[in-house]
């Protein structure tokens, strides 16, 4: 056998597990959907998993619930996340770590200061009515780019940038310091998909809005 033909033949023999690891199967999974009695308190819950220190990093046992094969490979029938959370697309906000929440978990709707925007409320409608999510955590947090743009900059503002983020946030800027009017903004969001949406205002639909402070670590409900 030619060195080039060992060659070949060692790497099948090396990547073959790879690929069979990869293949889902559901045998011996427990597949039922998770679906806790009260969604904030489980998202309260993986928070303080996600700030324990026997959860750095956050991906190792005994936290990280629903993250291992079988979590995977139950999605390949379909999704039923227990809550939908619209949130900033800052990096330092990533709502599966900061929730502690696995495969299959959450319906995450990311956007530029948490607004709703036509596709955010169609998203999660989606979510609502597709999937039989009822439950909705709106999250801001503290020192929002777009927040703080939209303090600073009016249209007639030279350099004025992404319109259709910040006429959103613009209803709760007057008088108010950069907490508060994040705070107001992730409120207003609420308001707003209550208003816009028949499917979401349904009265089997719960919506929260939340802080998320970086520097104190904390997650507070704001309503």
């Amino acid at each position: 056998m030619t060195y080039f033909r060992r060659a070949c033949v060692c790497l099948v023999l090396l990547i073959t597990p790879l690929f069979c690891q990869a293949q889902c199967s559901t045998s011996g999974c427990n597949c039922q959907p998770f679906r806790p009695d009260n969604p904030w308190k489980e998202l309260q819950d993986g928070f303080q998993r996600f700030l324990s220190p026997r959860c750095n990093p956050p991906c190792l046992p005994p936290c990280a619930p629903r993250r291992d094969r079988c979590a995977r490979c139950c999605g390949i029938n379909g999704q039923t996340p227990f809550a939908v959370v619209l949130s900033c697309s800052d990096s330092r906000v990533p709502p599966e770590i900061l929730f502690d929440q696995g495969f299959g978990d959450l319906f995450v709707v990311r956007v530029a200061g948490n607004v709703a925007s036509d596709e955010v409320i169609g998203s999660i409608e989606f979510a609502v009515k597709k999937l039989g999510t009822k439950f909705i955590v709106v999250l801001g947090h503290e020192d929002c780019g777009a927040v703080t743009a939209a303090m600073g900059l009016t249209p007639e503002t030279p350099g004025y940038i992404f319109p259709s983020i910040l006429h959103l946030i613009y209803p709760v800027v007057p008088g108010r310091n950069l907490r508060d009017v994040t705070e107001q903004n992730a409120l207003h969001t609420v308001k707003v998909l209550r208003e816009s949406s028949p499917i979401i205002r349904d009265s089997s639909v719960g919506i929260k809005a939340a802080y998320y402070s970086i520097k104190e670590a904390k997650i507070e409900a704001l309503n």
